[in-house]
């Protein structure tokens, strides 16, 4: 009777062990299967603010943060500066070299501008072979050295099977040229049809709206 008590008693142990284990494992299963729908999730949004060519951010990220950089200027009563980088030529090394080339030709101008950015400024693909630069706390001739700066650097490193590439860039000032980022990111994009129109690998100023 003592051993039957003993081996009821030793079973009911093995049951709540095996409960315990159970209840453990499962609460780990779904620890880990939350973790993961939380890396999925954090992985998705930033998807949805990157470049998936450069990692840099895109055209939805440049601008949600252009509106955040825009008010705190505005608080702080300071200028801020867009500027808006395309490759010259971009379409003759599409056709002559394959766009396997013209990606890295993307690749590596982004390599190089984020080289000569800060740590506060914020650099955008917006598409195709055209970048966008924020630069908070500048003025338009303080951008326009930063962006002289960025325009030699390209143009005098030699890249793989392409050789060398130039860049124009446009810029434009919040609150000079515009209220609204948009307008401002449109008038430094003007400057940039400009540079392209006087012989291109050259930064233009946009003119006071």
């Amino acid at each position: 009777l003592k051993r039957l008590a003993l081996a009821r008693v030793e079973s009911q142990r093995n049951k709540q062990n095996f409960n315990v284990a159970v209840t453990l494992i499962a609460g780990l299963l779904f620890f880990f299967l939350l973790l993961r729908q939380f890396k999925i999730r954090r992985a998705l949004k930033i998807l949805a603010k990157t470049d998936s060519l450069t990692n840099l951010a895109n055209r939805r990220a440049f601008f949600a943060n252009g509106y955040s950089y825009m008010e705190r200027a505005l608080k702080e009563q300071s200028e801020l500066c867009v500027l808006v980088i395309d490759i010259d030529n971009f379409k003759q090394v599409n056709d002559n070299l394959g766009h396997d080339v013209g990606d890295k030709a993307i690749c590596y101008v982004a390599e190089l501008a984020s080289e000569t950015m800060r740590s506060r400024d914020i650099l955008a693909r917006i598409g195709g072979e055209e970048f966008l630069l924020v630069l908070p706390h500048e003025d338009s001739q303080s951008a326009l050295k930063i962006a002289e700066r960025s325009r030699t650097t390209v143009e005098t490193t030699q890249m793989e099977t392409i050789g060398f590439i130039t860049v124009s860039i446009g810029i434009a000032t919040w609150p000079t040229h515009s209220n609204d980022i948009d307008q401002v990111y449109k008038c430094a994009d003007k400057a940039l049809y400009h540079a392209k129109e006087h012989g291109r690998n050259r930064c233009v100023v946009a003119e006071p709206s």
